[in-house]
């Protein structure tokens, strides 16, 4: 910890320490990396068009077989963000540092939760995938195979929309089925090794969750069926969904996701201080964290809504 008679020998340098080592704490924790296809973009707006699926192997006559890319593309166009922290000069020159660190570190928290703000923001907005349908969609997506592969289900739960332990294993369940049995274009089981698995639940769907998930017994003498399954389910508890109906999984081990974040500018924390004009003219030091990037949907096979009705 950084004392208060530190700051005059450790000054800006250890503020922007801070604030990335707070970054990289803050980005490791995270659900985005594995949920999200992590992309590097260079410009402004990036058109994505690799979403077809490898061919599937068949036997070699005459001909060598090839396949094209799925025609269907979608776009995401950067945005650039930023928030500032001012410290007065004065405050730096008492040695306030611990707070002016702890402000520190949570601008770095908030440039590191970024992506799960807009994403969750997507995810709930739940506009169109690639394919011009509705992202979560119970029947409309069709691979070119003519195979339907319908994202948005519902499990009934016997009090209305709150779910039962019971029940809440029975959506989880039911979800990953669903994930399991969706076919590619070509007509191949899309998602056949999958193991890994995250559930994303707003906190009012968070205790039937986590009992779903983790006890033995889901009821009076019931076993748990999940624990059972032989997969890894991991539970994501997000506070920005604003729905107590909707629990969305993910399957988490594929190298496609079901949704997108691309960084054209990483997260980055610039200062004007003592000597800047800024500090001159205003007798505060500006802190100022930048971050240019998106975020979008991926693969609509990859994660399923489930709906408690």
């Amino acid at each position: 910890m950084v004392g208060s008679g530190n700051l005059k020998l450790l000054g800006n340098r250890a503020i922007i320490g801070a604030f990335n080592k707070r970054l990289d704490e803050v980005q490791q924790a995270s659900w985005v990396a594995s949920l999200a296809m992590m992309l590097d973009s260079n410009v402004e707006t990036e058109t994505i068009a690799f979403l077809s699926d490898a061919p599937a192997m068949k036997e070699r006559g005459s001909n060598l077989p090839a396949k094209s890319v799925r025609p269907y593309s979608f776009t995401i166009v950067n945005k650039d963000f930023a928030a500032g922290l001012e410290v007065k000069e004065a405050d730096v020159r008492r040695d306030k540092t611990d707070l002016i660190m702890i402000r520190a570190r949570e601008l770095a928290a908030r440039a590191a939760q970024l992506p799960q703000k807009v994403l969750s923001s997507i995810i709930q907005l739940n506009g169109n995938a690639y394919d011009g349908v509705a992202f979560y969609h119970a029947s409309s997506h069709l691979t070119l195979n003519g195979d339907t592969v319908a994202n948005a289900i519902q499990v009934a739960a016997a009090t209305g929309t709150t779910p039962t332990n019971a029940e809440m294993e029975t959506g989880i369940l039911t979800a990953i089925e669903s994930i399991l049995g969706f076919k590619d274009d070509e007509g191949e089981p899309r998602n056949e090794f999958a193991q890994v698995f995250t559930v994303m639940v707003p906190v009012a769907l968070w205790k039937q969750a986590s009992a779903a998930l983790r006890n033995d017994f889901i009821a009076s003498g019931t076993s748990n069926s999940i624990k059972a399954s032989g997969f890894t389910i991991n539970l994501v508890m997000n506070p920005r969904l604003t729905s107590a109906v909707y629990m969305y999984v993910f399957r988490a081990d594929s190298d496609v996701k079901g949704l997108v974040w691309q960084d054209e500018v990483m997260p980055v924390m610039e200062s004007l201080v003592t000597g800047s004009e800024h500090t001159i003219l205003t007798g505060q030091h500006l802190y100022l964290a930048k971050r240019t990037g998106n975020g979008g949907f991926g693969r609509f096979d990859q994660t399923v809504r489930v709906e408690f009705t």
